[in-house]
């Protein structure tokens, strides 16, 4: 390959790396899903045309015990303890608790083996006694270790996940008459920035409708039967919703969905609403706006909203309104595990598209995505049937 080659070569790379970087400063107030999407992309790139991750369990590792144990059943003598044990090992600590998270005494049991797939052998530990009812959540503690322990299996419940998403093709086309390129009311630079800029709004507009509407999807174009891929929507990896049951919004239905993502180890920042459910957020804090005499706006727009729970990564910080989104649906969810992920050298770049002999010019603006929704089973919370 020759300098000249190399240098052409080095052109394109960093003209299609400013191109990309002015895209998404582009989307930036345009689109805020799209933007924090392709930011949380980071360095990651595809190889493949099927996009892997692994996903990790947080939540807390507890299962019903199936028979009651009665006050004094468990002391220093192994007993048997029916339970599910997918996820439990000898060496485990338990305690208790009623279905309604309420905890039972501070009796703590130790499991000395696992039996079958339910039963295990268990003794109690500590001074605290008590009785403990069928169907009460056995709570895991803690393991408590022997001196120079050998190498244990692994728990299933902390086995990595595999999910997966297909990279898709995104692809806008502006053609220029000869005319237009020479009038003076436009001009070459103002020309190119609003060419660009339509662009842009059209890219993002797709992305925006993948995001939300997306299908996962590999199939075979019977015409010119060529393989064609689809990057599937954030919800098709949502799993958890909230039936609002036609009633209006409430702070109880995003206490809610803020709860379920919080026990699942994750955070709830990020709220995605259409133009109705954006109305309807605004009108929850009416009872507490104060206004002053000498103010000449009158109104208020809730920007973010503090779930009544007091602990860390309750409050949602930011409200995104989503023209593409339901009017009768929310989403909670943890924005971080949100990502558009560019095809290796496929972040959005130019390309020369016009034909031979044309009377002006045309340019291609063509990307390669797929969307990562990352835990989204434990991370998102859909709220739907809203009034």
């Amino acid at each position: 390959m020759s300098n000249a080659d190399k240098e052409a070569i080095t052109k394109d790379i960093e003209i299609s790396r400013q191109l990309e970087a002015a895209f998404q400063v582009y989307v930036k107030d345009i689109s805020p899903l799209v933007a924090r999407a392709l930011a949380n992309a980071g360095t990651k790139r595809g190889t493949n045309k099927k996009y892997e991750w692994n996903e990790f369990s947080r939540e807390r590792i507890s299962t019903p015990i199936t028979t009651a144990l009665a006050l004094g059943y468990l002391d220093a003598t192994q007993k048997n303890v029916s339970m599910d044990t997918s996820n439990v090992l000898a060496w485990d600590t338990f305690r208790f608790e009623t279905t309604g998270w309420v905890a039972i005494s501070d009796l703590t049991m130790y499991v000395t083996e696992v039996v079958n797939s339910t039963t295990v052998k268990a003794i109690k530990i500590g001074w605290t006694d008590a009785a403990v009812a069928s169907w009460s959540i056995a709570v895991f503690k803690s393991n408590l270790l022997p001196e120079n322990s050998k190498k244990r299996e692994a728990r299933k419940i902390r086995v990595p996940n595999v999910k997966y998403n297909y990279f898709q093709i995104f692809d806008t086309l502006m053609e220029n008459s000869r005319t237009l390129e020479g009038s003076d009311a436009i001009g070459d630079v103002g020309k190119i920035a609003f060419l660009r800029a339509e662009w842009f709004f059209d890219i993002q507009r797709q992305l925006t409708e993948i995001l939300s509407y997306g299908t996962r999807v590999k199939f075979t174009d019977p015409k010119t039967n060529k393989e064609i891929y689809g990057a599937g929507w954030l919800a098709e990896f949502v799993v958890n919703s909230i039936d609002a049951g036609g009633n209006a919004l409430t702070q109880v239905h995003l206490d809610d969905a803020v709860w379920q993502i919080l026990k699942w180890g994750w955070r709830a920042n990020t709220i995605r609403c259409g133009l109705e459910q954006a109305k309807a957020l605004s009108k929850l804090d009416e009872s507490k706006l104060l206004i002053n005499l000498d103010e000449t706006t009158r109104g208020n727009v809730v920007t973010s909203i503090q779930a009544r729970i007091p602990v860390e990564g309750s409050k949602i910080d930011t409200i995104m309104v989503d023209f593409t989104m339901p009017e009768d649906e929310i989403d909670v969810f943890d924005i971080s595990n949100i990502a558009l992920i560019p095809y290796s050298n496929g972040a959005i770049r130019e390309m020369d598209a016009s034909e031979k002999g044309q009377d002006g010019n045309a340019l291609r603006m063509i990307g390669e995505y797929t969307v990562e929704a990352k835990n989204f089973d434990k991370t998102a919370v859909k709220i739907k049937n809203l009034a």
